[in-house]
C-alpha cells in the first residue's frame, strides 16, 4: 500500500515551459520533503511535456488535458490528489524552502483539525524579492478579512477532505478563488495565517491578472455578484465593503480603458465608480474625469 503523503502540491500550467523548471524545484528544495506534486498541463503547445520528463522524482505526476483554463486544472488535480493537506502553485510562482514545513508546524501543533491556513508571499522582479504594498484594512467576520487580503491559491493549504467538498467553479475566469475561499468559509469559518513569508510570486508582463493585458476587474466584478448570491456570504459582508467593491471594480476597469487609449469608455467607468461612492477619492475623480476630458495625457500621467 502506497503511503499518502502529507502534501499534495497541485501545479496548473499553460505554455509557462521556460519559467516552469523553477516552480518544480522550489517544490523539490522544500525541507520538509512528505510531498507529492502534480502537475496539470492544461493543453501547452510548448516544450511543457518535455520539461518536465527531465525531472525523475517518483513524487512527481503529470497529466495533460486539453485547454479547459485553470479552474479545471485545478479541480482535476483535487481529483487526483492523495495527500492530507491541499497546496496550490502557479508555473510562475515558487516557494521558499520553509513553505510547506511552516503549514506542517501549524497543523502539527493545534489541538484541533486546522482546515485553512496560508502563508505571505514576496514580489519576486529581475531576481530580487521585494515585499509587495501593505494596505490596512478593518474587518469584522472573516468573509470580509478574506476579500480584503486577497489570497491567491498559491498562498493556501488546506484539509483536502474540504477540496473534495468544495472546488473551483470551472464557469469563473478571475476571482474564482476568492470565489472558493468564501464558499468554504460559510461551513469551515476559521482562517489560519502561519506568520511567515514562504511565497515568491514572479511579477511579469505575462501575468493573467495584469489588467494591461485583460479586463480583469470587469470579471473580478462579475465573479463576485455570483459569490455574493449566496444569502450567507453577503450578510457576512458589510454594505459599505460591497459598495467598496463596486467602485474600486469600475474604477479599475476605467484605468484598463485608459490604458487601452479608449477614452469615453473609461471616463463612463470612473464616472460610475464616483456615482457608488461619491465622497470616496472625490477630488481625486473629479479631477481625472476632467483630464479624461481635456487633457488624456495629463490623466494617464494621474494614474500611471
Amino acid at each position: 500500500m502506497v503511503k499518502q503523503p502529507v502534501f499534495s502540491v497541485i501545479l496548473p500550467t499553460y505554455n509557462r515551459a521556460d519559467m516552469l523548471p523553477r516552480a518544480i524545484r522550489s517544490v523539490i528544495g522544500q525541507s520538509f520533503q512528505d510531498w507529492e506534486l502534480i502537475i496539470i498541463d492544461d493543453g501547452s503547445t510548448d516544450d511543457t511535456s518535455a520539461v518536465v520528463k527531465e525531472f525523475s522524482d517518483a513524487r512527481i505526476t503529470y497529466l495533460y488535458q486539453e485547454n479547459a483554463e485553470r479552474s479545471v486544472a485545478r479541480n482535476r488535480g483535487i481529483d487526483y490528489a492523495r495527500g492530507e493537506y491541499i497546496c496550490f502553485l502557479d508555473s510562475d510562482d515558487f516557494y521558499l524552502p520553509g513553505h510547506l514545513n511552516d503549514f506542517y508546524k501549524k497543523i502539527s501543533e493545534s489541538p484541533e483539525r486546522i482546515t485553512f491556513l496560508f502563508s505571505e508571499l514576496f514580489q519576486e522582479e529581475n531576481e530580487i524579492l521585494n515585499l509587495p504594498e501593505a494596505f490596512d484594512f478593518k474587518y469584522n467576520t472573516p468573509f470580509e478579512f478574506v476579500l480584503q487580503k486577497v489570497i491567491g491559491p498559491p498562498q493556501v493549504c488546506v484539509y483536502a477532505e474540504v477540496l473534495k467538498e468544495f472546488q473551483f467553479n470551472p464557469k469563473l475566469t478571475v476571482g474564482e478563488d476568492l470565489n472558493l475561499w468564501l464558499r468554504i468559509l460559510v461551513k469551515y469559518p476559521s482562517i489560519t495565517a502561519t506568520g511567515s513569508r514562504t511565497l515568491g510570486v514572479g511579477i511579469h508582463n505575462g501575468r493573467s491578472v495584469n489588467i494591461l493585458l485583460h479586463n480583469n476587474y470587469k470579471a473580478s466584478l462579475r465573479s463576485f455578484k455570483e459569490t455574493i448570491k449566496d444569502h450567507k456570504i453577503k450578510s457576512g459582508i458589510s454594505r459599505k465593503l460591497i459598495r467598496t467593491m463596486y467602485c474600486e471594480s469600475y474604477f479599475g476597469m476605467g484605468k484598463y480603458y485608459m490604458f487601452q487609449k479608449r477614452k469615453w469608455p473609461a471616463l463612463i467607468r470612473i464616472l460610475v465608480s464616483w456615482l457608488i461612492m461619491p465622497k470616496y477619492q472625490l477630488k481625486f475623480k473629479l479631477n481625472l474625469m476632467y483630464c479624461l476630458v481635456f487633457d488624456f495625457k495629463k490623466a494617464m500621467g494621474i494614474v500611471m
